[in-house]
This record gives C-alpha cells, structure tokens and sequence, in this order.
C-alpha cells in the first residue's frame, strides 16, 4: 500500500510538472514600444561614430539620431542641438532647407557627421 501511495503521489507531481510547463515559452511577448519618432533618415551613434557618417533626405525630411552606445552623446549643428542622450535615446530633427549640414557630438571629439539635404 504504501508502494501504491509513492506511486500516486510521484505522479501527481509529475503531472503538475509537465502541466505548468506545457504553456512555457508561449505566452505573447509584448510589442516594440513605439517613441513616436518618424525618421526619413536614422544615424545611429555605435562606437563613438555617427553610422552612417552621412545621411542625404529631402527638404522637409526628418533625421533621427539613436544613441546604440552604453555611454552619453549629444547632437550639436547649425541649427539643432540635443541634450545628452543616453542609450537607447534619440533625437530627431526636421530639416526645411536644402543645404549641408555638418554636426558633431560635443562630449567626444571626433565624432562627426553630415546631413545633406537635397
């Protein structure tokens, strides 16, 4: 009898083993988080370089820089300036009127790029 006991308690125990982990793995995951940013261009900032270096929209078109980096950059040009992003932040810029514009990240120099704008 006492045989028979272990017997049904062990599987017992196994069947409520298999039965919580029949549903792992496939619960939905949640979405990506949507920042709002709408980018005709996207320069991310990885290695302590904008990548691409150079981005060419329209006028009228939005760049949006994302810090890819574990460290604090920022995004400094004739006509724009972001706070200190931090990563996984971003900014964006709107550009009206056609012409080049260089831009750097002040907190490391070196780090340039250029928006072309057509």
């Amino acid at each position: 009898m006492k045989r028979f006991l272990m017997l049904v308690a062990t599987s017992t125990l196994l069947l409520g083993l298999v039965t919580a982990l029949a549903g792992c793995g496939t619960e939905e995951r949640p979405a990506p988080v949507d920042d709002g940013v709408s980018a005709d261009a996207t320069v991310e900032m990885r290695g302590q370089m904008f990548q691409p270096s150079t981005v060419t929209v329209s006028a009228g078109e939005t760049v949006s820089w994302v810090n890819e980096d574990p460290v604090v950059h920022n995004v400094v040009g004739d006509g724009f300036n972001s706070a200190s992003m931090g990563s996984g932040d971003s900014f964006s810029h709107t550009f009206e009127e056609p012409g080049t514009y260089d831009y750097s990240c002040t907190i490391h120099p070196g780090m340039n790029g250029t928006v072309v704008v057509d």
